[in-house]
């Protein structure tokens, strides 16, 4: 049975404003979902298939607060913490839920858990060298209705997006429209580049997006100058999509927006 760490927030660090709109939305969604729960419920009965998973939330003072989820449900299995929301043990955005195995994370004392965050919402993007204390933090400086409404929109819109329906694996490379692409995280890039910069060895080091791929598509010429690269680096949501269609885990988003300033 996992278990969740929850950090519990003090009255001033949500609005009454936000709270009562949390808790106005989850019950409209909890009612228009209601059919779907019972049609699964019932499936799952008829199957002798098991309905809900039960998980114990847990605050910083250790109180107990029962959740369920639904059973091998992916995409829906949060729906019911829906129901937390509405008895205010619960935000709809807020910071990270935490296991009991891992460390509390700075920038999260004075927040409520959600069932979405910032940090997840980027992590989701295929982002991977974010801080999720500075997420915390920033989410903490902006939180109110019209953020946590973009934050919910979304994640739920990258969820979607990134779906690819199959079990994903880990590769060290990949090709797609005959480019080969290295599959490395941002970390790793800014260690290769480093490298290659104290040792004075010359490298060539591209930037692939889905336009770079579909002028590619169609041009000989530039899908092999662009193979002559010494590292292909993956670049954008178009990338992560074609990655999770083809059952590939991206370890990182990088693009020279984001890439230049670390270096």
């Amino acid at each position: 049975m996992s278990q969740l760490t929850f950090h519990k927030s003090s009255p001033k660090t949500q609005s009454r404003s936000v709270a009562l709109f949390d808790r106005g939305l989850a019950t409209l969604v909890l009612i228009l979902f209601l059919p779907l729960l019972l049609v699964h419920a019932i499936f799952c009965v008829a199957k002798r298939r098991k309905v809900f998973d039960r998980i114990n939330l847990h605050s910083v003072a250790r109180t107990s607060v029962p959740a369920l989820l639904l059973h091998d449900r992916a995409t829906l299995s949060r729906i019911p913490l829906l129901l937390n929301v509405v008895k205010g043990e619960l935000a709809l955005v807020g910071s990270r839920a935490h296991t009991v195995q891992e460390p509390p994370v700075k920038g999260a004392e004075d927040l409520l858990p959600g069932m979405f965050s910032l940090f997840e919402l980027r992590r989701i993007s295929g982002i991977d060298f974010i801080n999720e204390e500075a997420c915390n933090r920033e989410y903490a400086e902006k939180q109110g209705i019209k953020a946590n409404a973009a934050i919910i929109v979304k994640s739920l819109f990258a969820g979607l997006l990134y779906s690819g329906g199959k079990a994903l694996r880990d590769v060290d490379n990949f090709t797609i429209f005959g480019v080969k692409i290295a599959n490395i995280s941002m970390e790793t890039a800014l260690a290769v580049v480093d490298k290659h910069v104290s040792q004075r060895k010359p490298a060539t080091v591209f930037f692939a997006n889905a336009h770079t791929l579909n002028l590619a598509y169609n041009d000989d010429i530039l899908r092999s100058q662009l193979n002559t690269a010494d590292y292909m680096l993956p670049d954008g949501s178009g990338i992560e999509m074609a990655c999770r269609r083809n059952g590939i885990r991206r370890k990182g988003n990088i693009n020279g927006t984001d890439m230049l300033p670390l270096l």
